[in-house]
């Protein structure tokens, strides 16, 4: 999947938690609030050391780049 578009994520874009704090939580949330969403993963217009699912960026919730998505997601049945 990397490398093709980087994808939209509900948590608002802001610094990592110290290494202490990450290191007790496996997916640290972001800020309550924000300007910028976060966006994971590399696209076709990022460089070759960003085409990883750890890659993270941000955009403004108005913006429409051609390389982010978002990914459609089913829970349960």
């Amino acid at each position: 999947m990397n490398g093709n578009v980087s994808q939209w994520v509900n948590d608002w874009y802001g610094p990592y938690p110290d290494r202490a704090a990450a290191v007790l939580t496996q997916d640290p949330k972001g800020p309550e609030t924000g300007a910028m969403r976060s966006a994971r993963g590399g696209s076709w217009g990022d460089l070759a050391r960003d085409l990883r699912s750890a890659a993270r960026g941000s955009a403004a919730p108005g913006q429409r780049p051609a390389d982010l998505g978002f990914r459609l997601v089913r829970t349960g049945r």
